[in-house]
């Protein structure tokens, strides 16, 4: 009956009586009425949702209303929970372990298992109707995390640095908890306590610093006229207004997709414009695509500092909501709130919840347990640590490439351009920050994150000392050492299944100069139609290198535009010694506000302040 009466709510082309109209779903429909652009039939279908809603809370009664058995844990998931907590009470009474081991034990044991045990309570709740299982499962208050926790235990808790307390929380609130459990959760508990207060200084500090490092993303042409893009699926809800790169089907190279052109695409991978792989000085219109304002941007429009602004508001309310998981901790995710967000642009040596990544090819030899907890994945022959705190994902015999992930966990972007390449590094830099917001349960638009991970990705490290554009152990920015790239002697055009192990002397697609050509990229390249690439068998003369945001200023090739950022002491004498100068007309509005005439005369007409 709920069916019948949403459906019929909603305009004949949105219904669909197979799959439950959760939060989700609702957020997905309005979405695809609002870029329809029809705002009369937008506007009464929430009329018509919203008076089915309150039909259902008038009439149905049980679903929306709750009694004290409704907190009770049902059969099949009381089997398991207590045999979770038997064999916790097995360990902590181990004579043969000492204490670390023990702890180590429990925090593996139960980190497994936690996962499993929420997901057989929820599927439970909803088979038995159990009204608070249908609302966190629906999506319309609460989460499966939050239930769990009243019910059955938050499990494992973090205490206020983000590291787990080994004294697991298995008992639900609703029965009480013992008192050395409410010990272990006070930590988690006081933190979202005090970062209710801390979390907008620290965003807004967070803020600024994407704002620094995407200020000079300024259109500054209409068409750089670049055949090159990012590949993605037609119907991913963030390629609304992008441009299609090459032809696809019945579709022209310019073709901007609209949710009618992705819907007639379907599922199927395509190559579009993105700021990523534009050849203009900041981005041309075409790369940037159709943004807010519904149109392509105009020259001189500044589109880094919205798209900043854009991804700090999304981590300001992740941050925010940590008050109300009480420092919960789920298996490879961190539910801290700001912590796993800054770590994505400052790269900590103590990198939370950090995923492994092979450091060489090969493939995976051996999978052990190591002694001290967590395990040992040997690739080509070098030995990997896996904490217990995150699962592997190879398994023995599979192929690895250097960078690739093998455990799950947030990977320390730092780690994968080092061995990736600046090109795929920013494209696998906005994959993180959007797994990263997905388990917090938030969403971030992907061309907005490409904006971020053009500014900040970024630099290079001289390594050649006849490289004429710096000394060795000079950090450089990427787009502006690429653009002065001359290919060097030896260089050769070739087939793209002929050049492994050899290295790009040009751009192709996302991948930048200087990247590994290996299996993995003969296969996004052939897939794409790439014919050919100029090769060189040598490395390039500089090495991949990230720079946390808050630096990220103190190595812009301007002198002035270093004053913008943090550390100018470093940044100027720097620059002094490197010879730099400034152009007053750039991208950058520092250099104009700094001479305080004739600002932004130019900008429509060159893009430039």
């Amino acid at each position: 009956m709920g069916q019948l009466l949403v459906n019929e709510a909603l305009p004949e082309e949105y219904r669909d009586y197979t799959v439950p109209f959760t939060k989700k779903r609702a957020k997905e429909v309005a979405e695809k009425m609002a870029a329809k652009g029809d705002g009369a039939q937008y506007r009464d279908t929430q009329l018509k949702l919203h008076q089915v809603g309150s039909l259902a809370l008038r009439t149905s009664g049980r679903p929306s209303s709750l009694s004290i058995y409704d907190l009770r844990v049902p059969p099949r998931t009381k089997r398991l929970h207590q045999a979770i907590r038997s064999h916790v009470f097995d360990i902590a009474a181990d004579k043969t372990l000492t204490q670390a081991q023990k702890e180590t034990k429990i925090v593996d044991f139960v980190g497994k298992n936690s996962e499993k045990l929420q997901k057989t309570l929820m599927d439970e709740l909803v088979e038995i109707g159990n009204p608070l299982g249908t609302i966190a499962m629906s999506g319309a208050r609460g989460s499966p995390g939050d239930i769990t926790s009243i019910i059955l235990g938050d499990m494992l808790v973090t205490d206020h640095r983000g590291a787990t307390v080994p004294v697991p929380m298995i008992t639900g609130f609703a029965a009480g908890v013992s008192p050395a459990e409410y010990w272990a959760g006070s930590y988690g508990a006081r933190k979202g306590g005090v970062a209710t207060k801390l979390a907008t200084q620290e965003t807004g500090a967070f803020g600024k610093q994407l704002q620094q490092v995407a200020h000079r993303i300024v259109v500054t042409e209409s068409d750089c006229g670049t055949t090159s893009g990012m590949q993605t699926k037609a119907n991913d809800r963030d390629n609304v207004g992008s441009v299609l790169a090459v032809a696809f089907e019945d579709y022209p190279a310019g073709t901007i997709l609209t949710p009618d052109v992705m819907s007639a695409i379907g599922n199927k991978d395509v190559l579009v414009r993105s700021v990523l792989t534009c050849n203009a000085d900041g981005t041309c219109s075409k790369c940037a695509g159709i943004r807010e304002r519904g149109k392509l941007p105009e020259i001189g429009e500044n589109i880094g500092i919205p798209a900043a602004q854009s991804v700090s508001e999304r981590v300001t309310q992740a941050a925010l909501r940590v008050k109300h998981t009480g420092g919960r901790k789920e298996r490879g995710k961190d539910v801290s709130g700001f912590t796993q967000f800054s770590q994505l642009i400052e790269f900590p040596q103590r990198f939370l919840n950090r995923a492994s990544v092979s450091n060489v090819d090969g493939y995976v030899e051996a999978i052990e347990k190591a002694p001290q907890g967590g395990m040992y994945v040997t690739i080509g022959g070098q030995s990997h640590y896996v904490s217990p705190d995150t699962e592997i994902t190879v398994k023995k015999g599979d192929v690895v490439e250097a960078g690739d992930v093998i455990s799950d966990g947030i990977p320390n972007p730092r780690d994968v351009v080092k061995h990736k390449g600046i090109g795929e590094g920013r494209r696998k830099f906005v994959e993180i920050f959007m797994n990263t917001f997905d388990r917090a349960g938030f969403s971030a638009n992907r061309r907005n994150l490409e904006v971020i991970a053009k500014g900040l990705v970024n630099h290079v490290t001289i390594t050649d000392p006849s490289d004429t554009y710096g000394l060795p152990g000079d950090i450089v920015e990427y787009s502006t050492y690429s653009k002065g790239y001359t290919p060097r002697d030896g260089s050769s055009d070739m087939g793209v299944k002929m050049a492994k192990g050899r290295y790009l002397e040009a751009p192709a697609m996302h991948y930048s100069i200087g990247t590994r050509v290996t299996p993995s990229v003969i296969d996004t390249l052939s897939k794409n139609k790439v014919q050919s690439i100029l090769t060189h068998e040598d490395p390039p003369p500089f090495e991949p290198e990230v720079i946390r945001a808050l630096d990220n200023l103190s190595h812009a090739p301007d002198w002035q535009v270093r004053m913008g950022g943090s550390y100018l002491k470093r940044g100027l004498v720097g620059a002094v010694r490197q010879g730099l100068g400034s152009e007053v007309k750039s991208t950058s509005f520092i250099p104009g506000l700094i001479r305080g005439k004739g600002f932004g005369e130019e900008l429509a007409e060159t893009g430039r302040y």
